[in-house]
Parts: C-alpha cells; sequence; structure tokens
C-alpha cells in the first residue's frame, strides 16, 4: 500500500515538473464503458495514433501524433482525460476503500476533424496556387518581336541597285523584241540546206501533154517533139524533173535518128 502511494506521488511529482495532463484532470463516471461512441457519437477510436510509453497495471502514460481522450477503467468506475497529446500517470477512480483500482481496460478516442480543408488552411494544397500572371512570371507576356524591337526581321533582300557586285548584276540587260520572255522556252527553227539537190526516180517518165504532140517522121521513124518548155506540170527550166525529162527526150530522139540513119543505108 505505502509503494502505491509513492509511486503516485512520484507520478504526480513528474507531472508537476512537465506540464503534461495526468491523474486530477480527469472526470470520474460510473458504471462501465467498452466503446468511444459511449462518450458521443461523432468520437472514435484513435488507438492507432497512440503509443503506450509506461503501464505497470494501475497508472498509464501515452503520447500521441493527434489530440486524444483517455479512458481509464478500474473496479466499477472510470475516468474520462481531456484530449491531449500525451498523458502521464492515468489512472482509474478510486474504489470504496481509498485506492487506486488495476486497470481492467483503457480506450483513446478522438472526434474526426471532417471540416473541408481551404487554401488558408494549407496554401499548398491542389488549387491553391494562383494562376502565373506576368507579374509573377514576366515571360508570360512577352510580346512577339516586331520590326521596332528586332530590325533584323524586316531586312529587304539586296538588289543589283544596293549592291553591283552580287553575283549575276553584271550581265547587260536585253533590250528589244530579241529578249526572252520569261516562262517562254523558245523552239529552234530546222536548218535547210539550200544546195541540197531533191532525189529524182529515174525511172519514171514525165507526162506529156499528147493534145500539143508534134510528131515528125525521121528516117521513117515518128519522133515526138517535146512540149513547150513554158507550158505542162514540168515548166520552167530550173524544175529538176523537167531538166530530166528533157535528158531523156534528146536521148530517144538520138536513138530514133540512129536507127533511122542506118535503115537508109541498107
Amino acid at each position: 500500500m505505502l509503494s502505491r502511494m509513492l509511486l503516485a506521488v512520484a507520478f504526480v511529482v513528474m507531472l508537476l515538473s512537465t506540464g503534461t495532463a495526468s491523474a486530477g484532470a480527469q472526470t470520474a463516471y460510473e458504471g462501465n464503458i467498452n466503446s468511444c461512441s459511449d462518450l458521443g457519437a461523432a468520437y472514435v477510436d484513435a488507438s492507432a495514433l497512440v503509443t503506450i510509453t509506461a503501464n505497470d497495471g494501475t497508472y498509464l502514460s501515452y503520447t500521441a501524433t493527434t489530440a486524444v481522450t483517455a479512458v481509464i477503467k478500474g473496479g466499477d468506475n472510470y475516468n474520462v482525460y481531456p484530449a491531449a497529446t500525451a498523458g502521464t500517470a492515468l489512472r482509474s477512480p478510486l474504489n470504496g476503500g481509498g485506492n487506486v483500482p488495476q486497470i481492467s481496460h483503457y480506450l483513446f478516442c478522438y472526434v474526426p476533424n471532417t471540416s473541408v480543408p481551404t487554401c488558408e488552411d494549407d496554401p499548398t494544397m491542389e488549387g491553391c496556387q494562383e494562376e502565373p500572371t506576368c507579374e509573377t512570371d514576366p515571360a508570360l507576356c512577352e510580346e512577339e518581336p516586331t520590326c521596332e524591337t528586332d530590325p533584323a526581321l524586316c531586312e529587304e533582300e539586296p538588289t543589283c541597285a544596293d549592291d553591283p557586285s552580287m553575283e549575276g548584276c553584271d550581265e547587260e540587260p536585253c533590250v528589244g523584241d530579241d529578249c526572252p520572255i520569261d516562262g517562254v522556252t523558245e523552239t529552234p527553227a530546222p536548218e535547210i540546206n539550200a544546195t541540197a539537190t531533191p532525189t529524182v526516180d529515174a525511172t519514171q517518165t514525165p507526162a506529156v501533154d499528147t493534145d500539143e504532140e508534134d510528131d515528125t517522121d525521121v528516117g521513117g521513124e515518128t519522133v515526138t517533139s517535146l512540149p513547150d518548155a513554158g507550158a505542162g506540170p514540168l515548166q520552167g527550166s530550173g524544175n529538176p524533173l523537167w531538166v530530166l525529162a528533157l535528158a531523156i527526150s534528146v536521148l530517144a530522139t538520138l536513138g530514133a535518128l540512129a536507127t533511122g540513119h542506118r535503115a537508109a543505108r541498107r
């Protein structure tokens, strides 16, 4: 009995020296409690958020990642401690003999925060960052370069007038009707050989108009004289066919004369 009292005094001294919530801040209730919902509909189990740092069966200490309400049951009653992130020397209510009974079971409960956080609560949340502006990001508002801001963009192509030494600028300009027309390709005219002589078939006999024939009896042979050089399709001494026809007629006449002469001698 004395040892328990000394232990309780030691816990109280530690509490006063550290300021951690512990025995003395609790509220005692008669009866039993088995669930956090017995404290209220909003309370849920928080044991996963709690680490037990000491428990000798009568006194219990803990730490938590969030403020939790500790419930210590022992004997016929139970103590409820205010929500805190740590507790030291927590116990159940004194029994009828004024003693601290053994802990039968304990609960850690809390009311979760169901409110929706806002950007004021957590500025790093998605959607809480402001859209960049020209003030926060000047690169967004850079204007497209113009001739005024970048004169190189509007430099004109140099011409022969600007730089006569450029390639193609030393050619004399074409003046007159013989200048080529852009987009038109000239086709050279075929060459004509003025000295060429047309080919004539020597086997062909020129046609002679029978109406104008002048038959002459030479040595018993009838010789047909040539038509007038000025008539017919072979007219003109410049016609090669006419020349050929003349030559054939002369040969024929000479042959007839020779035949008539031989006949006369017989």
